[in-house]
């Protein structure tokens, strides 16, 4: 089951919330605030899981307009929860978060343009390879 346990409580991504946040290293998921996104194996709200080495301001950069994609943000304008986790490995934590979110749902979050590979394959993203065990 997907299932992000390592996430803190929903909040909705605002200009306020960024007097909060911290500038380290996070793991984090977007999830709509009205209605969910269809997917193979199911419905959920979730529509992009990421992380950042400098969390606060990457959040500063989507209300900023600044997302990867156009669909991103076009959901980040139209309004998302966001929650986070603070951690060391964030891009660790990503990888394992999304292929959670496929075995679960049948193929990664709407948002998400690329499947990170998970640290014990092998791979030429060395920077998610080691760090330490994180179970979702």
């Amino acid at each position: 089951m997907y299932a992000p346990v390592l996430l803190g409580a929903e909040v909705v991504l605002n200009r306020t919330l960024l007097q909060s946040l911290e500038n380290r290293p996070a793991v984090y998921e977007f999830s709509r605030i009205e209605g969910v996104e269809q997917y193979p194996a199911g419905c959920s709200a979730t529509c992009y899981i990421g992380s950042s080495i400098q969390f606060c301001k990457r959040m500063q950069h989507y209300l900023g307009g600044r997302a990867q994609t156009n669909s991103l943000r076009c959901a980040i304008h139209n309004g998302v929860m966001v929650r986070w986790r603070y951690i060391e490995h964030c891009r660790v934590a990503e990888a394992k978060m999304i292929h959670s979110f496929i075995r679960h749902y049948g193929e990664r979050p709407r948002h998400n343009r690329v499947t990170p590979a998970l640290p014990d394959e092998t791979c030429s993203r060395t920077a998610i390879q080691g760090g330490p065990k994180i179970t979702v």
